[in-house]
């Protein structure tokens, strides 16, 4: 599941997994299916903080979360794991290089919410070699 998932070619962050087999779902508020029908994925158009997740299965080997509003990030994955979601693995952006409130609104309650629900951090604050920008975590 890529979610904020962009333009499916240009800092995407499932083209490289589909060349190598994956196929899921890819949610964007911005209307990306002419792009995305050259792509494996299905494609839906969608405000993640409203879309209804009941249709979708609910164990999932991979999550990508990149909602660029500050506190949505937290927000999308709550209702995904008050859904019934399981991910195996999560990229989860925290942007914690735009500033303190990105901490506090981002990075701290994603920790929380995810550790709580049985998720390890097996690599924080993932880097381009600047800016600190997204958390990697498994599910036990």
């Amino acid at each position: 599941m890529d979610i904020g998932c962009n333009d499916p070619k240009k800092i995407n962050n499932t083209l490289l997994l589909e060349e190598h087999g994956w196929t899921g779902v890819a949610f964007d508020i911005v209307d990306f299916s002419n792009e995305w029908k050259e792509r494996k994925a299905k494609f839906i158009q969608a405000n993640v903080i409203e879309y209804d997740f009941g249709k979708i299965r609910k164990k999932i080997d991979y999550l990508s979360l990149d909602v660029d509003s500050i506190g949505t990030n937290c927000f999308v994955m709550k209702r995904l794991i008050d859904y019934g979601f399981v991910f195996k693995a999560i990229t989860i952006e925290h942007n914690i290089y735009a500033g303190n409130e990105y901490d506090i609104c981002e990075r701290i309650p994603q920790r929380e919410l995810l550790s709580q629900n049985g998720y390890v951090l097996v690599k924080p604050d993932v880097s381009d070699d600047v800016n600190k920008f997204e958390d990697w975590w498994t599910h036990v």
